[in-house]
């Protein structure tokens, strides 16, 4: 049966040169990007619901070969990312997202679009950063989406006929564009549903405001906004869900 990655740290080297340097060492740079090898699965390996975000960002890899491991994904925005999924009633009011980042986990299954952590560097500064525009840099260049397409390829290409819904951590419109044409590769059947989603006959992919601190001012107007584009982009998730095949009971 076809499976999301278990739970741990994954054997995974193929964007790297050194194919043996040990997990959380390695280091590839290539077109003003830079790669750290650190690709990560958390819960469930058979599950209904998968939660993607970008990349691991300063927060999640600072001191990673000393963290523990529940604690690495969407530290410092877990908050959000709670009020987030209960918006799409995929959390229950009384649960909160740090409850389902466990190997026991059945229906939760957590990682990032890419699992690796990327960096882009600023030319002013000459230094490597993993904020800011990142995300929709990537999406709009070469290397960027090269990374892209060998981690689709390589952790989404076959997934387990319970997978229903899967989240991605950022609704910028390019990237949108991006992850689609992207997953369409690996699975041609794709359809675009609205703005913010797209589906082939299994799996629905529904793009949310990103819960980190850099959205800022629009996590608010996504969550309770009444008119603007974020709003109209959370209800276009609302109907996404709706229009799945998930069963919100059985979760």
């Amino acid at each position: 049966m076809n499976t999301i990655p278990l739970h741990g740290k994954l054997p995974c080297a193929l964007c790297f040169t050194s194919k043996n340097q040990p997990w959380g060492e390695g280091i590839s740079e290539n077109d003003g990007w830079r790669l750290e090898n650190n690709p990560c699965s958390w819960g469930a390996s058979n599950p209904s619901i998968l939660i993607l975000g970008f990349s691991k960002g300063n927060n999640q890899t600072n001191n990673i070969l000393k963290s523990n491991f529940n604690d690495i994904p969407f530290k410092g925005m877990r908050n959000n990312l709670t009020n987030i999924l209960r918006k799409l009633n995929l959390l229950k009011d009384n649960e909160i997202i740090d409850e389902k980042i466990c190997e026991s986990e059945s229906e939760f299954s957590f990682g990032s679009l890419i699992r690796c952590s990327i960096s882009k560097k600023d030319l002013s500064t000459q230094k490597f950063i993993k904020s800011g525009d990142i995300i929709k840099s990537a999406a709009t260049d070469k290397t960027g989406m090269l990374i892209i397409n060998n981690c689709v390829k390589q952790f989404l290409k076959n997934l387990p006929p319970k997978l229903k819904i899967v989240i991605m951590l950022s609704n910028d419109d390019n990237y949108v564009e991006a992850c689609m044409n992207t997953f369409k590769i690996v699975h041609p059947d794709i359809k675009k549903i609205n703005d913010v989603a797209y589906a082939n006959n299994q799996v629905t992919f529904i793009h949310v405001i990103h819960p980190s601190g850099a959205s800022g001012k629009h996590i608010p107007d996504w969550l309770n906004g009444t008119t603007g584009k974020q709003a109209y982009k959370r209800e276009l998730a609302i109907n996404a869900i709706k229009s799945s095949n998930i069963n919100l009971s059985n979760i």
